[in-house]
């Protein structure tokens, strides 16, 4: 099954944390600048516009050199970098990303708090999760667990963290242990914002998933048809979100027997992801996988073969020949160039 946590702004990265900007001289214009373009790049980020994102940030990033010894953008180039490497992450871009991710941290001594600190570990752990490095991944969130303190922000960042624990059990197969974390940042969340907000559904997302992953079908497809309601109704028909949700349904409802509604949700999964993260993206690259997987089922090969062929071509670029995705799609693929058309699955 497939589900991963969602990269979030973290709250040092949202509009309104621009550098304070000094009262005289005409060197308040291209501060005003980087901090607009670093505003604009954190707004496009918000709404999953992750390429705007990353082309924003870059150019402010590039308007700050002649500004380099001005002190306090420190916290802006910050900023910019962890910009960079989250919308790179939603991406699929997670080898540069995690090049990003390490100025960040390296730029980040001594002049981070604590709970900015929690966030750039949490985004850290993300991207070594993605990439299959699941020891660095838990070792990150422990450590950012460890750094929270009592504010709401640190609460929301809690609750993250446990959803992210969650998302790394499961791809781990160790599904009770992912229940018990995900179930706790539900809880959580649910007492910030309540049972219909975005946040809440990306919890019962997470949740479908593992269940999913325990043989509990019937619970999981419920909880994802309850997860696209809530994105459906708060975030809009073509949300990333609602692309995302729409994919792992898709696999509940191909696994449970019910073909011809998964190839529905497959296409219309697909039609979402490939205009918001795009057709590059590994997560894009699994849900084209999986309907290739059923068109062979019904003994579509040449549609098979191509989504198949389309599908590994993304994760041997964005994953490596050794991660077991890419190796999964290979190896499906191979199988199937040694059928005739019209057998069966």
């Amino acid at each position: 099954m497939i589900h991963t946590s969602r990269a979030r702004v973290p709250s040092n990265l949202a509009p309104g944390t621009a550098v304070p900007k000094e009262r005289t001289s005409r060197e308040d214009d291209p501060i005003r600048r980087v901090n607009a373009l670093a505003d604009a790049a954190a707004r496009a980020f918000g709404s999953n516009e992750f390429r705007t994102a990353w082309m924003t940030a870059r150019r402010a990033l590039e308007a700050m050199p002649a500004l380099s010894r001005r002190s306090e953008l420190g916290p802006t180039r910050i900023r910019l970098l962890r910009l960079i490497s989250m919308s790179l992450m939603n991406l699929g871009a997670y080898a540069e990303a995690l090049v990003v991710q390490r100025q960040v941290i390296a730029l980040g001594r001594g002049r981070l708090g604590r709970l900015d600190r929690a966030g750039v570990l949490n985004e850290l752990g993300m991207l070594h999760k993605y990439l299959g490095n699941f020891r660095q991944a838990q070792r990150c969130y422990r450590q950012a667990l460890a750094l929270r303190d009592r504010s709401v922000a640190a609460r929301w960042l809690r609750a993250t963290l446990y959803h992210n624990l969650g998302g790394l059990d499961h791809a781990r197969g160790r599904l009770i242990r992912a229940e018990a974390f995900t179930r706790k940042g539900l809880a959580l969340v649910q007492r910030l914002v309540g049972r219909d907000h975005p946040r809440t559904g990306q919890d019962l997302g997470a949740l479908a998933a593992i269940l999913h992953g325990q043989d509990r079908f019937a619970e999981a497809e419920r909880l994802y048809r309850r997860t696209l309601a809530i994105f459906e109704r708060t975030l809009g028909p073509d949300h990333y979100e609602v692309g995302f949700v729409l994919g792992n349904l898709a696999v509940a409802c191909h696994e449970r027997g019910k073909l011809a509604e998964a190839t529905g949700l497959y296409r219309r999964c697909l039609h979402i992801m490939d205009r918001t993260v795009g057709a590059s993206s590994p997560q894009t690259a699994l849900f084209r996988a999986h309907l290739g997987g059923l068109c062979a089922e019904q003994g579509d090969l040449r549609s098979a073969r191509a989504l198949l062929a389309r599908a590994w071509r993304v994760l041997d670029a964005a994953l490596g020949a050794d991660h077991p995705h890419t190796v999964a799609c290979k190896e499906r693929l191979v199988e199937l160039g040694a059928r005739r058309p019209g057998s069966s699955a």
